[in-house]
């Protein structure tokens, strides 16, 4: 069982480390589906929407936020 929240943190993570830019706009900025998902995490929303436009500044800063949150997380506090 895994929660909506996780569904959205874990996918965006894994999306932008290993998708391409239109690979990024299609499966994830542009899929009515997936984007359910990251309204529930508006922070996680925010760094995908700004890594896609290509706003590096704004995606350091929201990762900074994130990492406390991700440092607790069972799954994710060894790779940050």
């Amino acid at each position: 069982v895994i929660a909506p929240h996780d569904v959205a943190v874990y996918g965006a993570l894994c999306a932008l480390a290993t998708f391409d830019r239109s690979e990024l706009r299609t499966k994830v900025v542009e899929n009515s589906s997936f984007k359910q998902f990251l309204e529930l995490v508006p922070e996680v929303r925010d760094l995908v929407l700004n890594f896609y436009s290509s706003n590096y500044a704004a995606c350091l800063t929201l990762m900074e936020k994130l990492q406390g949150d991700l440092l607790l997380d069972i799954h994710l506090h060894k790779h940050v």
